[in-house]
């Protein structure tokens, strides 16, 4: 049977980040695996450090200046904000295989956040979420760590789509491409209109005299965002 850190970050671990719309908030630690997974599209193992590390390194200093709001239970109160401040250099707990790290965080006096990867509503609401600790690992200062959703899709979505995009470029037509880098420019957060004939006439009009066909939009956009 394969150790935790072979387990790969599976969808039920992002699904928070993959509900439609774009309100709401979502656990810290799903958060981390859907930018590591580059929104679902990347198959990437839960004890893969080095992608684990970036993806911490890309997101926790948005959190620090302010550009994405977290929330958390102080003393089992209710949701709250949390100052940005605080994750200034925080130190954030890595991959199921790396006890050192680990064990330098609950022995040592920096603030450090426990992540846990996130199963479902219960699991989380009854004790398997991120914590976070302003030192050592006796009382965690915070509990349920939650990231406001449209803060990461507005700071994430345009540059994985573009991403994604570029390795599939090979395969695409000049006209495609501008017809995703209109797509990208239309709906910076991937969402584009339900409807797909309203999503085909809003691109085929930033294109004046010469709009592309609906079967030229549909192959443009296959799996995108």
């Amino acid at each position: 049977m394969k150790g935790l850190e072979d387990r790969l970050v599976d969808p039920t671990m992002i699904e928070p980040m993959m509900r439609a719309g774009v309100a709401g908030y979502a656990p810290f630690c799903s958060v981390l695996h859907w930018i590591m997974t580059e929104a679902g599209r990347k198959v990437q193992r839960l004890g893969d450090s080095q992608s684990w590390a970036a993806a911490v390194k890309k997101f926790v200093p948005l959190i620090s200046t302010g550009e994405v709001q977290i929330v958390g239970r102080s003393a089992g109160g209710p949701q709250r904000e949390i100052e940005g401040q605080i994750f200034a250099a925080i130190l954030v707990s890595g991959p199921p295989s790396d006890e050192s790290e680990m064990f330098k965080m609950i022995t040592g006096n920096n603030p450090w956040i426990s992540c846990i990867p996130y199963t479902d509503e219960e699991h989380w609401r009854n004790g398997l979420n991120d914590v976070l600790y302003l030192h050592g690992s006796a009382t965690a200062s915070w509990t349920h760590l939650q990231i406001k959703k449209a803060d990461v899709l507005r700071e994430f979505s345009a540059s994985m789509g573009r991403a994604s995009e570029a390795k599939a470029a090979g395969n695409l037509t000049p006209m495609q491409i501008s017809i995703l880098e209109k797509a990208r420019e239309l709906w910076p957060t991937g969402e584009a209109p339900p409807r797909v004939a309203e999503r085909n006439q809003a691109i085929q009009a930033q294109f004046g005299k010469t709009p592309p066909s609906e079967r030229t939009i549909r192959r443009a956009l296959k799996g995108w965002p």
